[in-house]
Protein backbone atom coordinates (compact mmCIF):
# COMPACT_ATOMS: atom_id res chain seq x y z
CA UNK A 1 0.00 0.00 0.00
CA UNK A 2 0.90 3.68 -0.07
CA UNK A 3 2.17 3.62 3.49
CA UNK A 4 4.64 0.85 2.72
CA UNK A 5 5.84 2.60 -0.39
CA UNK A 6 6.40 5.83 1.54
CA UNK A 7 8.45 3.88 4.05
CA UNK A 8 10.61 2.68 1.17
CA UNK A 9 11.25 6.28 0.21
CA UNK A 10 12.00 7.34 3.78
CA UNK A 11 14.38 4.43 4.34
CA UNK A 12 16.10 4.98 0.97
CA UNK A 13 14.99 1.77 -0.67
CA UNK A 14 15.92 3.28 -4.00
CA UNK A 15 14.81 0.48 -6.29
CA UNK A 16 11.24 0.49 -5.00
CA UNK A 17 11.16 4.29 -4.65
CA UNK A 18 12.34 4.90 -8.21
CA UNK A 19 9.93 2.29 -9.55
CA UNK A 20 6.95 4.00 -7.91
CA UNK A 21 7.94 7.59 -8.65
CA UNK A 22 8.77 6.68 -12.25
CA UNK A 23 5.40 5.00 -12.64
CA UNK A 24 3.54 8.04 -11.31
CA UNK A 25 5.58 10.35 -13.56
CA UNK A 26 4.82 8.25 -16.65
CA UNK A 27 1.13 8.11 -15.74
CA UNK A 28 1.00 11.88 -15.41
CA UNK A 29 2.91 12.37 -18.69
CA UNK A 30 0.42 10.09 -20.47
CA UNK A 31 -2.40 12.29 -19.17
CA UNK A 32 -0.60 15.37 -20.53
CA UNK A 33 -0.16 13.65 -23.90
CA UNK A 34 -3.86 12.77 -24.05
CA UNK A 35 -4.96 16.25 -23.01
CA UNK A 36 -2.70 18.04 -25.50
CA UNK A 37 -3.06 15.63 -28.43
CA UNK A 38 -5.93 17.36 -30.25
CA UNK A 39 -4.77 21.01 -29.94
CA UNK A 40 -1.12 19.95 -30.21
CA UNK A 41 -1.64 18.07 -33.45
CA UNK A 42 -3.54 20.98 -34.94
CA UNK A 43 -0.76 23.41 -34.05
CA UNK A 44 2.01 21.04 -35.18
CA UNK A 45 0.19 20.38 -38.46
CA UNK A 46 0.02 24.12 -39.08
CA UNK A 47 3.71 24.58 -38.26
CA UNK A 48 4.74 21.80 -40.65
CA UNK A 49 2.57 23.31 -43.37
CA UNK A 50 4.22 26.68 -42.75
CA UNK A 51 7.66 25.12 -43.17
CA UNK A 52 6.78 23.38 -46.45
CA UNK A 53 4.43 25.74 -48.29
CA UNK A 54 6.94 28.57 -49.01
CA UNK A 55 9.17 26.10 -50.92
CA UNK A 56 6.61 23.78 -52.49
CA UNK A 57 6.22 25.71 -55.74
CA UNK A 58 8.85 27.38 -57.92
CA UNK A 59 7.16 30.80 -57.51
CA UNK A 60 6.37 30.53 -53.84
CA UNK A 61 7.73 33.12 -51.40
CA UNK A 62 10.42 30.89 -49.94
CA UNK A 63 11.66 29.90 -53.39
CA UNK A 64 11.79 33.58 -54.34
CA UNK A 65 13.92 34.35 -51.26
CA UNK A 66 16.31 31.54 -52.19
CA UNK A 67 16.62 32.84 -55.76
CA UNK A 68 17.47 36.31 -54.47
CA UNK A 69 19.97 34.80 -52.04
CA UNK A 70 21.67 32.84 -54.82
CA UNK A 71 21.81 35.95 -57.03
CA UNK A 72 23.49 37.91 -54.24
CA UNK A 73 25.98 35.11 -53.59
CA UNK A 74 26.95 34.90 -57.27
CA UNK A 75 27.85 38.59 -57.23
CA UNK A 76 30.38 37.87 -54.49
CA UNK A 77 31.75 34.52 -55.63
CA UNK A 78 30.89 31.86 -58.17
CA UNK A 79 32.38 29.21 -55.91
CA UNK A 80 30.50 30.08 -52.76
CA UNK A 81 29.34 27.25 -50.53
CA UNK A 82 26.02 27.02 -48.72
CA UNK A 83 25.88 26.00 -45.06
CA UNK A 84 22.52 25.26 -43.43
CA UNK A 85 21.94 25.12 -39.68
CA UNK A 86 18.82 25.00 -37.59
CA UNK A 87 17.60 24.20 -34.10
CA UNK A 88 14.62 21.87 -33.72
CA UNK A 89 12.85 22.62 -37.03
CA UNK A 90 14.72 20.42 -39.51
CA UNK A 91 11.44 20.39 -41.43
CA UNK A 92 12.23 23.87 -42.74
CA UNK A 93 15.80 22.92 -43.73
CA UNK A 94 14.58 19.80 -45.54
CA UNK A 95 12.15 21.70 -47.76
CA UNK A 96 14.41 24.73 -48.26
CA UNK A 97 17.45 22.68 -49.33
CA UNK A 98 15.34 20.54 -51.64
CA UNK A 99 14.11 23.68 -53.42
CA UNK A 100 17.61 25.19 -53.41
CA UNK A 101 19.00 22.15 -55.21
CA UNK A 102 16.30 22.49 -57.87
CA UNK A 103 16.98 26.19 -58.38
CA UNK A 104 20.71 25.79 -59.01
CA UNK A 105 22.26 22.57 -60.29
CA UNK A 106 25.78 23.75 -59.44
CA UNK A 107 25.41 25.21 -55.96
CA UNK A 108 27.31 23.24 -53.30
CA UNK A 109 25.51 22.64 -50.02
CA UNK A 110 28.62 21.97 -47.96
CA UNK A 111 27.21 21.27 -44.50
CA UNK A 112 23.87 20.83 -42.82
CA UNK A 113 23.74 21.07 -39.02
CA UNK A 114 20.55 19.87 -37.34
CA UNK A 115 20.25 20.56 -33.61
CA UNK A 116 17.71 18.27 -31.90
CA UNK A 117 15.61 18.09 -35.09
CA UNK A 118 11.86 17.68 -34.64
CA UNK A 119 11.51 16.00 -38.03
CA UNK A 120 10.59 12.41 -38.72
CA UNK A 121 13.01 9.84 -40.06
CA UNK A 122 10.60 9.51 -42.99
CA UNK A 123 10.94 13.20 -43.91
CA UNK A 124 14.72 12.95 -43.70
CA UNK A 125 14.67 9.90 -45.97
CA UNK A 126 12.43 11.59 -48.54
CA UNK A 127 14.11 15.02 -48.66
CA UNK A 128 17.67 15.15 -47.34
CA UNK A 129 18.76 11.58 -48.08
CA UNK A 130 18.37 11.99 -51.87
CA UNK A 131 20.51 15.15 -51.73
CA UNK A 132 23.23 13.20 -49.91
CA UNK A 133 22.99 10.27 -52.32
CA UNK A 134 23.25 12.60 -55.30
CA UNK A 135 26.23 14.45 -53.87
CA UNK A 136 24.37 17.77 -53.74
CA UNK A 137 24.62 17.83 -49.94
CA UNK A 138 28.13 17.01 -48.75
CA UNK A 139 27.47 16.11 -45.11
CA UNK A 140 24.88 16.23 -42.35
CA UNK A 141 25.64 16.33 -38.64
CA UNK A 142 22.82 15.80 -36.16
CA UNK A 143 23.26 16.98 -32.57
CA UNK A 144 21.02 15.07 -30.15
CA UNK A 145 20.57 14.49 -26.47
CA UNK A 146 21.19 10.99 -25.19
CA UNK A 147 17.95 9.23 -24.36
CA UNK A 148 18.85 9.52 -20.68
CA UNK A 149 18.95 13.31 -20.98
CA UNK A 150 15.71 13.32 -23.03
CA UNK A 151 14.00 11.56 -20.14
CA UNK A 152 15.40 14.05 -17.61
CA UNK A 153 14.29 17.10 -19.59
CA UNK A 154 10.91 18.78 -19.05
CA UNK A 155 8.42 20.89 -20.97
CA UNK A 156 7.44 23.95 -18.92
CA UNK A 157 8.26 21.86 -15.80
CA UNK A 158 4.94 20.06 -16.33
CA UNK A 159 5.67 17.32 -18.84
CA UNK A 160 8.44 15.15 -17.44
CA UNK A 161 10.29 14.39 -20.66
CA UNK A 162 11.74 16.41 -23.55
CA UNK A 163 9.65 18.31 -26.07
CA UNK A 164 10.55 15.72 -28.72
CA UNK A 165 8.95 12.98 -26.64
CA UNK A 166 5.75 15.04 -26.54
CA UNK A 167 5.90 15.68 -30.29
CA UNK A 168 6.54 12.00 -30.98
CA UNK A 169 3.87 10.63 -28.68
CA UNK A 170 1.12 13.24 -29.06
CA UNK A 171 1.64 15.88 -31.76
CA UNK A 172 2.60 13.80 -34.80
CA UNK A 173 -0.24 12.16 -36.73
CA UNK A 174 1.11 8.74 -35.76
CA UNK A 175 1.79 8.19 -32.06
CA UNK A 176 5.36 7.25 -31.16
CA UNK A 177 6.57 8.75 -34.42
CA UNK A 178 10.22 8.08 -35.24
CA UNK A 179 11.92 11.45 -34.87
CA UNK A 180 15.38 12.24 -36.19
CA UNK A 181 16.15 14.21 -33.04
CA UNK A 182 15.61 11.28 -30.70
CA UNK A 183 18.52 8.93 -29.99
CA UNK A 184 15.90 6.25 -29.40
CA UNK A 185 15.19 6.07 -33.14
CA UNK A 186 18.55 6.95 -34.69
CA UNK A 187 19.62 3.34 -35.17
CA UNK A 188 16.62 2.81 -37.44
CA UNK A 189 17.86 5.39 -39.94
CA UNK A 190 19.32 3.91 -43.12
CA UNK A 191 22.63 5.72 -43.65
CA UNK A 192 24.30 3.32 -46.13
CA UNK A 193 27.77 4.73 -45.48
CA UNK A 194 26.66 8.27 -46.36
CA UNK A 195 28.23 11.27 -44.57
CA UNK A 196 25.61 11.39 -41.80
CA UNK A 197 27.10 11.97 -38.36
CA UNK A 198 25.50 11.94 -34.94
CA UNK A 199 26.87 13.93 -32.00
CA UNK A 200 25.31 13.07 -28.65
CA UNK A 201 25.27 15.36 -25.65
CA UNK A 202 25.90 12.94 -22.83
CA UNK A 203 27.71 14.92 -20.14
CA UNK A 204 27.67 18.65 -19.35
CA UNK A 205 31.46 18.81 -19.05
CA UNK A 206 32.82 16.96 -22.08
CA UNK A 207 32.39 16.29 -25.78
CA UNK A 208 31.41 18.17 -28.92
CA UNK A 209 28.01 19.05 -27.41
CA UNK A 210 27.29 19.78 -23.76
CA UNK A 211 23.62 20.69 -23.90
CA UNK A 212 21.53 19.13 -21.17
CA UNK A 213 18.11 20.08 -22.58
CA UNK A 214 16.28 20.23 -25.90
CA UNK A 215 16.27 24.01 -25.84
CA UNK A 216 19.90 24.32 -24.83
CA UNK A 217 21.76 23.41 -28.02
CA UNK A 218 21.87 26.87 -29.60
CA UNK A 219 23.03 28.36 -26.28
CA UNK A 220 25.75 25.75 -25.80
CA UNK A 221 29.30 26.91 -26.53
CA UNK A 222 30.58 23.42 -27.35
CA UNK A 223 27.77 22.74 -29.85
CA UNK A 224 27.94 26.07 -31.62
CA UNK A 225 31.73 25.99 -31.90
CA UNK A 226 31.52 22.50 -33.35
CA UNK A 227 29.10 23.78 -35.98
CA UNK A 228 31.44 26.72 -36.64
CA UNK A 229 34.48 24.45 -37.05
CA UNK A 230 32.65 22.34 -39.61
CA UNK A 231 31.56 25.42 -41.56
CA UNK A 232 35.08 26.90 -41.58
CA UNK A 233 36.87 23.61 -42.09
CA UNK A 234 39.08 24.33 -39.08
CA UNK A 235 39.32 26.15 -35.78
CA UNK A 236 37.72 29.62 -35.75
CA UNK A 237 39.94 32.65 -35.09
CA UNK A 238 37.30 33.89 -32.68
CA UNK A 239 35.14 31.06 -31.28
CA UNK A 240 31.79 31.54 -29.60
CA UNK A 241 31.89 32.45 -25.93
CA UNK A 242 29.24 31.96 -23.29
CA UNK A 243 28.39 35.66 -23.30
CA UNK A 244 27.65 35.48 -27.05
CA UNK A 245 25.02 32.79 -26.57
CA UNK A 246 23.41 34.08 -23.39
CA UNK A 247 20.11 35.21 -24.91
Amino acid sequence: GLGEELKDVVFFNRDDAERVSGGVRDWFDRRIENLTRKPGRALWREMKFGAEEPFRRARADGADVLERLLASIRKVSEGAKIHAAGHSTAILQAHALTRLAKLDADVEIATCSLLAPAATNALFASKLLPLLQGGRLKEVTIYNLSDELELKDTVAKVYGKSLLYLVSRAFEEESNARLLGMALYNAELETDGLPINFVYAKKPDAGRSRSTSHGGFDNDVATMNDVLRRVLGGSPTRPFREADLNY
